[in-house]
C-alpha cells in the first residue's frame, strides 16, 4: 500500500482504488494518545530517535508518518496502528468504513 499527496489530501493506495485518510484526524489521534501516556513531544521523539519537528508536523496535519513510524507510535502510545489510522479500535473495522464511503480519487477516472 503505498501514498500520495494530491491537493492536501493524503490517499492509501490500493490496487483497486485510494481511500482517503484525513490527515488532520491521524495528527489529532497521534497528539491525544501522547497526552494520554502524559509524555511531552520531547519524550515521544526520543522514544521514536526522531526529531520533534517530525512529530509536530504529523500532529498539525502537514505530514503522515511513514509506515515503520505508524508500527513505533503504535507500541510506545499503546494504541493499534488500525485506531491511529481510522479511529476505530476494532482491528479492521476503521477499513472497512473507508472503504464503504470511499470516493474515486482526483486522477483516477
Amino acid at each position: 500500500m503505498g501514498k500520495s499527496k494530491l491537493r492536501g489530501a493524503v490517499y492509501a493506495t490500493t490496487k483497486s482504488r485510494r481511500i482517503g485518510l484525513d490527515a488532520k484526524a491521524i495528527g489529532k489521534r497521534i497528539a491525544d494518545a501522547r497526552k494520554a501516556r502524559r509524555w511531552t513531544v520531547k519524550q515521544l521523539s526520543e522514544a521514536l530517535g526522531i526529531h520533534e519537528s517530525t512529530i509536530h508536523g504529523w500532529t498539525s496535519g502537514n505530514r503522515v508518518p511513514e509506515r515503520d513510524s505508524f508500527c513505533l507510535l503504535s507500541v510506545h502510545l499503546r494504541r493499534s496502528v488500525d485506531f491511529l489510522l481510522t479511529g476505530c479500535a476494532k482491528r479492521g473495522q476503521g477499513w472497512k468504513k473507508l472503504a464503504s464511503d470511499a470516493t474515486v480519487a482526483p486522477g483516477d477516472v
